[in-house]
């Protein structure tokens, strides 16, 4: 409350921030991932030649589309989930 006595509004209460946790972690672990999997990328292109750089574009490929058929589905069975959650609140606001 602000006291006129005072001249000044007291502090506002902090913010409720949710705790950084690992969202705000560090980049470590992916650069590690990314070092990695690129020395072995290195490596194999330089024990096969290019039939290795095929063998790592054709993983990489079927992986991209694991990752884009795991994304459309979640999206469209979350679209999905939400319509019935609305088509099961409108039925039980007409019932009501």
């Amino acid at each position: 409350m602000y006291d006129v006595g005072q001249g000044k509004p007291d502090r506002p209460e902090s913010a409720n921030r949710p705790d950084r946790g690992q969202a705000g972690g560090s980049l470590l672990p992916v650069l590690t991932v990314l070092g990695v999997t690129l020395g072995a990328v290195l490596v194999l292109v330089a024990f096969t030649g290019v039939a290795g750089l095929f063998v790592v574009l054709a993983i990489g490929g079927l992986l991209g589309f694991i990752a884009l058929h795991y994304m459309v589905w979640g999206w469209w069975l979350g679209k999905a989930m939400r319509a019935e959650s609305r088509r099961e609140e409108d039925q039980s606001d007409a019932e009501a």
